[in-house]
């Protein structure tokens, strides 16, 4: 699996259409401080945070657009010609994919904060101090955890779909629809998902460490859903036809 997940990683790490997705998340969240009718922060912090909820449609359209690839070019019978098991070619995909997540954000968070810094001329309003640095910390390591969970839904999603439109409406009407999702998952097997959307996240953000309660739930809450998706794609990947 290890062979092929640094395949993946190498394949999206030089795709052209990467490279320019990165650059326009550079301009998007880094030009987007200079436009007035986005920019309302009074500093670096509230910038990040209230750009940070558009963020997942970001995610779920890159995803789409990485997991299609294969089918689209009609390469994957290729990939599992190399006698790797499928369900190791699944996880190595969705690891590479995990990754390109984790550099994107990281990417949007330096570029945010660099272009609200320059709007402001300063970090904002209070004083920087050590507590505004770890929330910062806290919004990536928290956003990391979120966005990885609706990645994992999102290739599910276009693995049992194939079809670009229809694993963007499906990927983005479960994202739009979460909070019913979750409720109605908290009513039938009786399991708490409280705070377990984005925004939530990011307004308890100051009142939690990495080490809080809340953050191992949301933690174990992301696990399950890495799990349960997981092993629903690797079936489904398994049972499909790879024409």
């Amino acid at each position: 699996m290890i062979k092929i997940f640094k395949a993946e990683l190498y394949k999206i790490v030089h795709l052209t259409s990467m490279k320019t997705f990165i650059l326009l998340t550079i301009l998007a969240f880094g030009g987007g401080a200079f436009v007035p009718v986005l920019f309302s922060a009074t500093s670096v912090k509230n910038y990040l945070f209230e750009t940070s909820d558009i963020f997942s449609f970001i995610i779920i359209i890159m995803v789409v657009s990485l997991t299609i690839l294969d089918y689209n070019a009609k390469t994957m019978k290729n990939i599992v010609s190399s006698g790797v098991s499928l369900p190791s070619i699944y996880l190595a995909r969705m690891l590479s994919i995990f990754v390109m997540v984790a550099v994107t954000l990281l990417v949007a968070m330096v570029a945010g904060g660099i272009g609200a810094y320059i709007k402001l001329g300063g970090m904002g309003e209070g004083d920087v101090t050590v507590g505004t640095g770890i929330s910062l910390v806290e919004s990536y390591f928290l956003q990391l955890i979120y966005l990885i969970g609706i990645a994992c839904i999102t290739h599910l999603v276009t693995t049992l779909f194939r079809n670009t439109v229809l694993s963007l409406v499906v990927s983005l009407g479960l994202s739009i629809c979460g909070n019913m999702i979750n409720a109605l998952i908290e009513e039938r097997l009786k399991i708490d998902l409280s705070g377990y959307s984005l925004p939530d996240v990011l307004d308890s953000i100051d009142k939690m460490s990495l080490s809080s309660d809340f953050f191992l739930h949301f933690g174990v809450v992301t696990g399950g859903i890495l799990i349960i998706c997981s092993l629903l794609g690797i079936f489904v990947f398994n049972k499909r036809s790879l024409a």
